[in-house]
C-alpha cells in the first residue's frame, strides 16, 4: 500500500483498481473522448412501468438539450426526474416539461456552474496533464452536480500532492480525491457451455499466447441481415483469436476476419460461424442458470436508473446508475462509461463478466439494452477473495466488485454501424 503525508487532505490510499473484467485462466476441462450518451437514440417500444416511462421522458428531454446541459437524474420511487442545467434550459425544454409533467414530476436545477461540455473539456485537460507528467491516470470521474472529482492512478504514477491545485484550476472544483491503486491492469477478463443460436451472457474463451482468457458474450446485433455479437476488446487485445464457448466444445468464431476490435471503445465484434448463430436473447439468473429473456429495445443511461448486469461469472445482478459519464483511461484512450453500484450481495460483477450485457428489465419482462460490461471502477475498493459471493466456483476469479463501469450501447451501435437484434 502506498503511504502519503498526513496533511494531504484530499489524498486517499487504496489497493483498489478499476479492474477490467477479463478472467485470468479458463480451465480447459470444464484519443478523442466519445460522448457517453451520443448519438442519442430513443427506444420506440411500448413501456408501461414508472421506470420505463421515466427513462423515455429523460431521453426525449436530452434530445432537446443545448450546450448548457449538465445531467439528468431519475427517481422511479418518487416518480420524479431531476434536470440539471447551467443556467435556464432552452424554451423547447421548458415547453416539453410543461406538457409532460402530469404523472411524473420534472424539476429543474439551473444553479450548476459546469455544463457537460465544460466537464468533457476539463477531463481532456486532466488527461493531457497526466500524460505530460507521467501520472499514470486510469480514469477520471467528475461530477458537476456534487462538485467532486475522483482520479484513479496506477502504481507507476508520479503524481505529487501539490498537483491537486492544477486539477482544481482545470475543473473549478475544490473537492478532488486521488485514489492510488496497486494494480496497473484493471480489466475483467460463462454460462458455461452455450450452443448456437448463442445468447448474451454466455461464457467465451479466447487463447492469448499460452493463456486462455474467459469473458462473456454481449448483445447480438445485426449488420444488414447477419447476426453478430458485441463483447469487450480486452478479452483478446489482438482481435484475431478464435472464440470458443465456455467448455471449449464449440467454436463460436474461427478468428481472423471473424473477430474485430475497436481499442478506443474497448469493444469487440464477433461474427459467429453457425447459422442461425444469434437469437436476440440474454441469459438471466445465476451463473449456472439456463434461463433467458428476449431483448426488446435499447435506451440511454441516466443517474438513478435501475440496471442489471448478466455476466458468465456472476450471473444476473442489479444496481443503480450513480454516474452517467465516467472517463476510463484504457490504453491511452479516454472512454466515457456508465458507473453502476450494486444493490445487494456486495458484488455486482467479477473476472469473466467482461463483454456481458448491461440492461434494464422492462415491464414487459423483456430486456432493454444499456451497454457492455468493461471494468471494475478505479475509484472504489474491490475484492481479491471472491469465493463467498456466489460467483462461478469452477473458474479463477482475480477480482470482483460492487462498482462496475460499462460502455453505453448507443456509442457501440453507432461506432460499429449495426442495429440491436431483438427477440
Amino acid at each position: 500500500m502506498s503511504h502519503f503525508r498526513r496533511n494531504a487532505t484530499f489524498i486517499v490510499a487504496l489497493t483498489a483498481a478499476g479492474v477490467a473484467l477479463a478472467m485470468g485462466t479458463v480451465a480447459t476441462s470444464a484519443n478523442a473522448i466519445p460522448t457517453a450518451q451520443s448519438p442519442i437514440q430513443v427506444s420506440t417500444q411500448p413501456e408501461n412501468s414508472v421506470q420505463d416511462q421515466i427513462s423515455t421522458l429523460a431521453d426525449d428531454i436530452y434530445k432537446l438539450s443545448d450546450a448548457n446541459f449538465v445531467d439528468i437524474h431519475t427517481d422511479a420511487e418518487n416518480k420524479a426526474i431531476h434536470l440539471f442545467w447551467k443556467g435556464t434550459p432552452p424554451e423547447r425544454v421548458l415547453k416539453f416539461i410543461s406538457e409532460n409533467s402530469k404523472d411524473i414530476s420534472i424539476e429543474v436545477d439551473s444553479s450548476v456552474k459546469i455544463s457537460r461540455d465544460d466537464k468533457d473539456q476539463a477531463v481532456k485537460g486532466i488527461l493531457q496533464l497526466g500524460e505530460q507528467n507521467s501520472w499514470d491516470i486510469q480514469g477520471v470521474s467528475m461530477d458537476p452536480v456534487s462538485r467532486t472529482v475522483t482520479i484513479g492512478v496506477g502504481p507507476s504514477s508520479k503524481f505529487e500532492d501539490s498537483s491537486i491545485d492544477q486539477i482544481r484550476e482545470i475543473t473549478q472544483i475544490e473537492n478532488v480525491k486521488i485514489v492510488r491503486n496497486n494494480f496497473e491492469d484493471l480489466t475483467l477478463s460463462g454460462r458455461l457451455s452455450d450452443i448456437a443460436p448463442f445468447k448474451g451472457g454466455a461464457r467465451t474463451a479466447q487463447k492469448n499466447g499460452t493463456q486462455w482468457e474467459g469473458c462473456s458474450l454481449g448483445f447480438s446485433v445485426l449488420s444488414g441481415s447477419y447476426g453478430k455479437f458485441l463483447s469487450a476488446r480486452h478479452c483478446d487485445p489482438s482481435s484475431n483469436n478464435a472464440v470458443y464457448n465456455g467448455d471449449l466444445s464449440v467454436t463460436i468464431a474461427p478468428g481472423g476476419g471473424s473477430v474485430a476490435g475497436k481499442i478506443n471503445l474497448d469493444s469487440q465484434l464477433i461474427d459467429p460461424s453457425a447459422s442461425p448463430a444469434t437469437i436476440g436473447r440474454i441469459y438471466v439468473g445465476s451463473w449456472s442458470s439456463n434461463s433467458s429473456i428476449a431483448v426488446q429495445s435499447w435506451a440511454s443511461n441516466w443517474v438513478g436508473d435501475t440496471v442489471c448486469l448478466s455476466g458468465a461469472t456472476s450471473g444476473n445482478r442489479c444496481g443503480v446508475i450513480t454516474d452517467d459519464s465516467v472517463t476510463w483511461n484504457y490504453n491511452g484512450y479516454a472512454i466515457n462509461t456508465i458507473l453502476v453500484h450494486g444493490s445487494t450481495n456486495n458484488v455486482l460483477a467479477g473476472s469473466g463478466d467482461s463483454g456481458g450485457p448491461a440492461y434494464h428489465l422492462l415491464s414487459t419482462g423483456k430486456a432493454q439494452a444499456r451497454g457492455i460490461i468493461s471494468s471494475v471502477y478505479w475509484g472504489s475498493s474491490y475484492h481479491t477473495s471472491c469465493g463467498t459471493y456466489g460467483l462461478d466456483p469452477t473458474i479463477s476469479i482475480e477480482y470482483c466488485s460492487n462498482d462496475i463501469v460499462y460502455v453505453p450501447i448507443s456509442t457501440l451501435l453507432s461506432a460499429w454501424g449495426v442495429s440491436l437484434e431483438v427477440g
